[in-house]
This record gives structure tokens, C-alpha cells and sequence, in this order.
């Protein structure tokens, strides 16, 4: 099957962004400043938020999970593109590790809002990126390709 270009490009660019933004939060965090740094927000709120509950899960940094999750959906994508995959399979398990991170992201957003009351700028541009790849995806799913 043949895929829209502009489209495709799009679409990759979305994950990889994702990866460098939670790889960066993950390797300023063995700053000697921490994240603040980094931090868009300003002051110690980052370092606050990741050193919270929320900024581990099973002793892993969320940021590191973030790097994984982006690095698969950037895997999911490319093959995807490249027809290595059964294009319905992929697109299921894509389908559900979006979901799995929509979740998550979620999660996390409400946890900073409601529960530490404290918004880290840096982990918001993750999350926002998140969103919009899983609504571009939504939203391009249909139309990524073309008929040969």
C-alpha cells in the first residue's frame, strides 16, 4: 500500500518529539540541578512533581517509561509505514498502546492538578504531545494511505 508523504512525516515527527522531550527530562534529572533546568515552568515545581509518587512507577522515572513508550510508537509507525507488518495486527496494537498512553497521560495531568497541585511544564509539552499524536493518528487513520 502506498502512504501519503506529508502525512507520514507528520506522524513520525509526532513520537519522536515525544521521545526527545521525555529522554531529556530523564537525563536532566541526574543534573546536579535536577530538572530545574529544564524545567518550563519555572522554580522547583518539575523537581517537585518527579521526585512525587507520580514520578515512578514500578522505580522506573516516569520519564524513562515515556522514552519506551514513544520509541514503540515510533517503531508501530515506521513498520507499519513500511508494510512489515500486517497492516491490521499493527494497527490494533497501535490502537491499544495509544490508549494505554492517552491513559496515562490523563492520569499523570489529573495527579498534577488535583492531587500535588504543582504543573510541570516540562512534563505538560510531553503530555500535550502525547494528545495530539494520538488525535492526529485517530484523525489520519482512514486517510495515511492512498489507493496504488
Amino acid at each position: 500500500m502506498k502512504y501519503k508523504p506529508r502525512i507520514i512525516l507528520f506522524l513520525l515527527a509526532l513520537p519522536l518529539l515525544g521521545f526527545l522531550l521525555s529522554f531529556s527530562i530523564y537525563v536532566s534529572s541526574f543534573s546536579p540541578s535536577g530538572t530545574t533546568e529544564l524545567c518550563l515552568s519555572g522554580g522547583d515545581t518539575c523537581s517537585s512533581v518527579m521526585n512525587s509518587s507520580f514520578g515512578e512507577f514500578m522505580g522506573i522515572p516516569m520519564s524513562l517509561w515515556g522514552s519506551f513508550y514513544f520509541l514503540w510508537v515510533l517503531t508501530l509507525l515506521f513498520l507499519i509505514f513500511k508494510d512489515w507488518l500486517p497492516e491490521d495486527k499493527a494497527e490494533h496494537i497501535l490502537m491499544l498502546t495509544l490508549g494505554a498512553g492517552l491513559t496515562t497521560s490523563a492520569i499523570l495531568i489529573s495527579a498534577m492538578i488535583f492531587v500535588l497541585k504543582k504543573l510541570c511544564g516540562s512534563c505538560l509539552a510531553v503530555h500535550t504531545v502525547n494528545i495530539v499524536l494520538v488525535a492526529s493518528v485517530l484523525y489520519f487513520r482512514n486517510s495515511w494511505s492512498s489507493p496504488n
